[in-house]
This record gives structure tokens, C-alpha cells and sequence, in this order.
């Protein structure tokens, strides 16, 4: 059966792109192409919405690759001037129907509602996020989800009803990895921030977060100050446990005993007073475990900071028990306004590739941060 003929009502392609004189040499073929055709869209628009000329047209006329064509005439969908219809025909949108702010991309950031209770840092990356993919013409859509959700095949039927043209995971759960690989199949753009110190199967355009640099930083100062043990409560969640072994082989390198401590608050409080005053550091590497740990029982902490350092080695935690109290603690952690920055202006600018690395952020260290001190901080 023989594809319906669509109707146009714009010029011949010759007379349109008349004025075109070729690609210059050494430039994008992509770029001057999007140029080219976001100029002709502006300049033909009408009260209604007409089809558009082919990708197979334009593909033809100008001599690039067809794929080319689908990328150029995926940003100007994004900008609000043309309208593909699979199966069908492209359209050139009508001003009648236009958005005066038309939506460049829907972006969904997924978001543990634990991280919103217990991480600052959590906190303020997704509010950046939002605010800065908003000022860009973006729409964030915060997706929550409970516990293990995120790891069911459920929760990716429930991304894909968002229509999302972009999601955005922090550290996903790694038995989430069929959910992200389902939403891949089903041509859904995603992007992935993740710590360098624990490897990663996934074919996406990946943020690495490097806290290695820091640690290093951390452990030396330790050693200055006469720390002889860390003493490291074991993590209850997966992803910090992955990172044990990377933890302890970098501080190990600085002379430091490296113990590992399981149990309960009071096993740790035990353990940490049997050690020499001033001489040693609970480090805590998961969030999870840490808030359970200082947040349950308070008193057992306050007990032990009066006896030893406490480090927050996986970024700031709110422990509302000590916003009043005169309370330090050694913080390992990232800037969120810098990577929410980096991570939007490569979105806008058209800078992600279809998979690989992309950038490294550099962890921070800062000895004896006060609790509660701002939003970047305890």
C-alpha cells in the first residue's frame, strides 16, 4: 500500500534555502544545519500549522546524513517550532497553538524521599536542578519514590507515563540497573552521576564524583593531628558498602588503622571508648546508617565526639540535636550548586554524548565543620 501523499503549502526547498551557500570548511555540518532550518521555521510560520518539508528532503537538498537531519529536527521539536508525528509527517507549528515559552525538554529527576529527610546535599542538587533547568527553558519533574521501589519494573512503567525527554539518576541503586536499561530501550535520554570509586556497567553519558582526592586530604590531617585509628561503622546501604574497600585502601595508605565496626549505636560508643582520647575517628560512610546511628541516639554521639572526631565521609547529614550544640565534625562532600551549574549548561548547550564520561567533580574536605552551619555545610 502506497503512503498518502501530504500536502504542503510552503515553497519549493530551492526557493526556501536559496540563499544557502554551502557548509564552511571545518565546521559542524549540525550546527549550520540547525541554524539554517530554525531560521527558515521562524521565518515561514504562520497562524497554523502546515507540514514541513521531510527529513528525506532536507537530507537530500543539503547532503548530510539522514541522522543529522532527525538530530537537528529533534532540537527544533524541543524548541517549540516543529512537531514530528511518527509514522507521519513533521509539522511546522502554528503560532495560534505555540507556547509564547515554548518547553525545551521534560526532564524527570528521581528522588529518595529518605535523601529529601536526612541529606542537605541532596536537598539543595535537586533544588539547583530545578531552578536552573527552569531559567533555561527546561521543566524539571521531581519523581519521589520509597525505599526499594526504585529496583521493581514497575517504577519504570511509572517514569515512562511522564513522557520524559531526559531522566537525570544520582547514584541509582545498582540493583535498579533493569529499570534504567528498560527506559534506554524505550528511547528515553539518561544521564548518570556516580562516584568513581564504584564501577558501573551502564552504557550512559556519566558525571563521575571523585572522593578519593578528599579522602587523601582527610587522612593526612589526621595523621598530623596524632589520629592513629578510624573506626568505621559498617554501611547498611549497597552503594556505600561498594565503597569500603576503596575507602580503606586510601586512608590505609597514611599509616591509619582501619577498622571495621558492626552493631548497634552502643557497639560503636563501646568500641570508640576503648580507645585512647583524641586518637581516633568514627568515620561514617553511608547516610543510611549514620542517620539511624545519630539521629536514634543522639546522646551516644555527643558522648563520643566528647572522646574522639566523628567524619561525615559521604556528605553532610541533619542532625537537628545538634544545631544548638556547640558540635564539629570532619565533612567530606561536593558542591551541589557547582554540579547542578556544569550539569544544565551541558544540557542546554547540546554537549551530551550518547554515552561515556563527561566530566569529574573534585570532592571537598573541611576539617571540624560546624552542624547546622548553612545549606552547603552540616
Amino acid at each position: 500500500m502506497s503512503r498518502k501523499q501530504v500536502e504542503r503549502h510552503l515553497p519549493p526547498i530551492e526557493d526556501t534555502f536559496t540563499n544557502f551557500g554551502g557548509f564552511a570548511p571545518n565546521a559542524s555540518r549540525q550546527a549550520m544545519l540547525l541554524r539554517t532550518l530554525r531560521e527558515a521555521t521562524q521565518r515561514l510560520r504562520g497562524k497554523d500549522s502546515i507540514p514541513f518539508y521531510s527529513m528525506r528532503e532536507i537530507a537530500h537538498y543539503f547532503g548530510v546524513p539522514l541522522r543529522t537531519v532527525a538530530i537537528v529536527y529533534e532540537n527544533l521539536e524541543l524548541e517549540g517550532l516543529l512537531n514530528r508525528i511518527r509514522g507521519s509527517k513533521t509539522m511546522l507549528v502554528g503560532t495560534s497553538i505555540a507556547p509564547s515559552k515554548p518547553v525545551r525538554a521534560l526532564i524527570g529527576i528521581p528522588l529518595w524521599l529518605h535523601a529529601v529527610v536526612v541529606s542537605p546535599y541532596s536537598r539543595l542538587l535537586h533544588w539547583e536542578l530545578e531552578e536552573r533547568l527552569r531559567h533555561c527553558g527546561f521543566v524539571a519533574d521531581i519523581i519521589f519514590f520509597r525505599g526499594d521501589e526504585v529496583n521493581r519494573p514497575e517504577f519504570a512503567e511509572r517514569l515512562l507515563q511522564h513522557n520524559l525527554n531526559y531522566i537525570i539518576w544520582h547514584t541509582p541503586h545498582p540493583l535498579s540497573s533493569h529499570v534504567i536499561l528498560s527506559l534506554k530501550d524505550s528511547g528515553v535520554k539518561q544521564i548518570l552521576i556516580h562516584p568513581s570509586d564504584n564501577f558501573s556497567s551502564l552504557s550512559l553519558p556519566t558525571y563521575y564524583q571523585d572522593w578519593k582526592s578528599a579522602y587523601r586530604q582527610m587522612s593526612s590531617d589526621w595523621r598530623a593531628n596524632g589520629i592513629k585509628t578510624v573506626l568505621v561503622p559498617e554501611p547498611t546501604y549497597m552503594p556505600s558498602q561498594r565503597a569500603m574497600k576503596s575507602f580503606a585502601a586510601t586512608v590505609g595508605t597514611r599509616d591509619l588503622d582501619v577498622r571495621f565496626i558492626e552493631g548497634s549505636a552502643a557497639d560503636l560508643h563501646k568500641a570508640a571508648l576503648k580507645q585512647p582520647e583524641n586518637s581516633t575517628v568514627v568515620a561514617f560512610l553511608d547516610q543510611l546508617g549514620a542517620d539511624t546511628i545519630c539521629n536514634e541516639e543522639p546522646v551516644i554521639i555527643e558522648q563520643i565526639l566528647q572522646h574522639c572526631r566523628v567524619a561525615f565521609c559521604r556528605g553532610p547529614l541533619r542532625v537537628p540535636y545538634f544545631h544548638h550544640r556547640k558540635a564539629q565534625a570532619d565533612l567530606v562532600r561536593f558542591s551541589a550548586r557547582e554540579i547542578a551549574e556544569k550539569i544544565v549548561n551541558d544540557i542546554r548547550d547540546n554537549k551530551i554524548p550518547g554515552e561515556g564520561p563527561i566530566h569529574t567533580f573534585k570532592a571537598m574536605y573541611e576539617p571540624q565543620a560546624a552542624f547546622g552551619s548553612n545549606s552547603e555545610n552540616l
